[in-house]
């Protein structure tokens, strides 16, 4: 089924839903006009109505030539636009970052369940074709099928806030096993971290790579999360440049050369920026952390910058 005929059957069900008492056919044809969708021939609306009642739309036409749908409740709870649905095919691929976890998986089960659940003139290769409208393109990225088991205790720890034993290896450092209890599971990029605290470490949450995760224990000892610590790390990642918390809080002026003007103001880089035009350079005001992260970007443009200035910034 080609997307206009699928955009126009769909907009037909959806303006019969909206009434009890039926439409006639040039009342269809308006909510269809309303909706920018090419008007059917006479024998092309026909056809379409014939269809919908193959795919279980009970569409029937009384002697005052208004159209009717008696099965008007079911198909209430369970009916999707064109454009809900192809929404949920570009959730799909949106979601690729959760490749090889549990949550992946769901997600797709979801969507899979949620599309299977209505009355709907779909087949497969309608649903694909959904797809075809739109490219998500997240870059290369890494998946996680080599950490699922690991993931899915990570998950379980979470939901049954339960503490997790984990072996751990940073780059060029020793293994340590630690204990923690895990707040929340983040996906920043490509990467999914664990946002969680050591336990008997008063220095409160701290993000711990996945990735670097060789080993958990699921110890099944329930904690009670802290809601200042999770207030307090939020406050702090409004000031970060990224998701790591670290160094001191800055208000930073950078120069740059006015050839890259367009890129820096086609960017949200933080929420806290503002953007000036001088005379021979653009300059861009922050508030942030002076981490590792920002100082890495910061020399990601080379020459492009010219000065940069930093001054402590109370909190």
């Amino acid at each position: 089924m080609e997307n206009t005929q699928l955009c126009r059957t769909l907009a037909i069900i959806k303006s019969l839903t909206r009434t009890r008492y039926g439409l006639t056919k040039s009342e269809i044809l308006e909510a269809l006009e309303k909706e920018e969708i090419t008007l059917p021939s006479d024998r092309t609306f026909q056809r379409d109505i014939n269809e919908l009642k193959t795919h279980g739309y009970d569409i029937v036409c009384g002697k005052d030539y208004r159209y009717k749908l008696e099965n008007r409740e079911e198909v209430i709870s369970a009916s999707f636009s064109f454009e809900e649905i192809q929404a949920l095919q570009m959730c799909r691929d949106l979601f690729k970052y959760f490749d090889g976890t549990h949550l992946k998986d769901a997600i797709d089960s979801a969507i899979d369940a949620v599309i299977g659940s209505q009355k709907t003139p779909f087949c497969k290769e309608d649903l694909e074709e959904c797809r075809d409208n739109f490219i998500v393109h997240l870059g290369w990225r890494r998946d996680f099928f080599d950490k699922k088991e690991l993931l899915d205790s990570v998950a379980s720890g979470v939901n049954s806030v339960t503490k997790l034993k984990i072996t751990y290896k940073k780059p060029n450092t020793e293994t340590e096993t630690v204990i923690v209890e895990p707040y929340k599971i983040v996906l920043y990029h490509d990467t999914l971290y664990l946002l969680a605290k050591r336990e008997n470490d008063t220095r409160g949450l701290r993000l711990f790579h996945i990735s670097r995760f060789e080993e958990i224990e699921e110890t099944y000892e329930e904690f009670t999360k802290d809601r200042d610590l999770i207030r307090n790390y939020e406050k702090d990642l409004s000031h970060c440049f990224g998701i790591f918390i670290d160094g001191d809080l800055c208000d930073v002026l950078i120069e740059f050369d006015k050839s890259v003007e367009y890129m820096i103001r086609e960017r949200l880089w933080h929420s806290s920026q503002v953007i000036e035009t001088r005379k021979d350079c653009v300059v861009l005001k922050l508030r942030v952390y002076k981490s590792g992260e920002f100082m890495a970007w910061v020399k990601s443009w080379g020459e492009m910058v010219r000065d940069i200035k930093f001054r402590k910034a109370s909190m």
